[in-house]
């Protein structure tokens, strides 16, 4: 492995040699920027470690990894598929992170009814820690994100010994547990008041205009919409993305992630599926397709019924 140093990297310059007078100086004129959030303990033998240095320690690993998890944009990696079931929605096991790096994992699946998940800004009243009334979910209406956030709460009571002879034992907790919340993250956005209008619309604001930012510390799984308690669609590819392996579009130059484009065609495939489903059974399968979107992707399937070959018209 020749002289690579893994706790230094391969080109970082160090200035232990220089002096501190200089290296303060150069701070000062801002030719030396310090990161005070990778900040970590220099080990050596005969050291007396304290809990500041070994918390430090795990602080600098945990954030090495977010900025690099960060640098993806955020994403699915694997798994995470969510479908509805009735009144619930089922999410399989899976892992990805948030848009900010934090990695997040759902070792098992879960089934969970849509009036027991908690709205994000009500996160930490579904744990207890604020006494705010929590809303009859029959009366939930709107467009949620669907996402999980990291979370991480303290566990398993051990004993803290005192530091001096006269010091008294005390109790507290060992542990810090992380763990994964399913939330409701509010879309706002005003649009058709019929459920497949309005799923047509936030698709044109999705894939065309490249608006509507999500929450960056939550996983976006799918685009729930919720009329009076009642899922009325679930809709993953308006929010979920994939983490790809290369982003670059034929010959580099299309400036649209890949992601976003895979995200764009099954989004598009997804709602044309259920929408003939439908209309099949009205026997309507001819109609304008203005009617139903207003944003089609670059590639995608077409209802042959929809189609009128004289003019070559949806």
């Amino acid at each position: 492995m020749g002289n690579f140093v893994f706790t230094s990297g391969a080109a970082r310059v160090d200035l232990a040699n220089d002096d501190p007078a200089d290296v303060e100086r150069r701070e000062a004129a801002q030719l030396l920027v310090r990161d005070e959030h990778r900040i970590r303990t220099s080990f050596r033998d005969g050291q007396f470690l304290t809990a500041t240095d070994l918390t430090r320690e795990q602080l600098y690993i945990l954030t090495r990894q977010a900025d690099l998890a960060a640098a993806r944009r955020g994403g699915v990696v694997r798994g995470l598929e969510v479908r509805q079931l009735g009144a619930a929605l089922h999410v399989s096991a899976g892992a990805g992170f948030t848009p900010d790096g934090e990695l997040v994992t759902l070792p098992r699946a879960l089934t969970v009814e849509v009036g027991a998940i908690p709205e994000d800004d009500r996160i930490d009243l579904s744990f207890g820690t604020v006494d705010v009334p929590d809303p009859d979910p029959r009366e939930r209406s709107g467009l949620y994100v669907l996402g999980l956030r990291p979370l991480e709460y303290a566990a398993r009571r051990v004993t803290r010994y005192p530091l001096t002879i006269h010091g008294v034992p005390g109790v507290e907790d060992g542990d810090l547990v992380e763990a994964t919340a399913l939330t409701l993250h509010p879309f706002r956005f005003d649009g058709d008041r019929d459920p497949s209008l309005l799923r047509s619309e936030v698709a044109r604001r999705v894939f065309f205009t490249n608006s509507g930012a999500l929450a960056p510390e939550v996983l976006a799984l799918a685009l729930v919409l919720v009329q009076g308690g009642l899922v009325r669609w679930v809709d993953p590819y308006l929010v979920r993305r994939d983490v790809a392996a290369d982003d670059a579009g034929p010959l580099g130059l299309a400036e649209t992630p890949r992601s976003h484009r895979e995200a764009h065609f099954n989004q598009y495939d997804r709602q044309l599926s259920e929408l003939v489903t439908e209309l099949a059974a009205k026997n309507q399968l001819r109609f304008p397709a203005t009617r139903h979107f207003r944003c089609l992707p670059p590639v995608g399937r077409l209802p042959a019924a929809a189609i009128d070959p004289a003019t070559r018209r949806t």
